[in-house]
């Protein structure tokens, strides 16, 4: 894709998300937070899991977001092997 001046001005935009330190430094202390009441955490999860062992689990997956990475998906596609193909060329004979 080449740059014209729609897609010059938007690639010199800032992230809307904040910076990578900010970032950083909200998932450190979320994880702090997480750390800091790991005993109440699985009080409470054991508590939701009596009554609803399903939204136990569904909250440690919504939870688990913040802490692990996330991956992709990737794709690969394999050709199958074929033969050469040979051309033949005649010159006017």
């Amino acid at each position: 894709m080449a740059f014209d001046k729609d897609t010059g001005a938007s690639a010199g935009k800032k992230s809307k998300r904040g910076s990578s330190k900010q970032i950083n430094e909200i998932r450190e202390v979320y994880s702090e937070l997480l750390h800091n009441n790991k005993d109440k955490l699985q009080e409470w999860f054991d508590e939701v899991g009596k009554q609803d062992p399903a939204k136990a689990l569904d909250l440690m997956l919504k939870m688990s977001a913040f802490v692990l990475p996330k991956y992709k998906l990737v794709e690969s596609k394999v050709f199958e092997k074929s033969e050469p193909k040979v051309y033949t060329t005649s010159w006017g004979t």
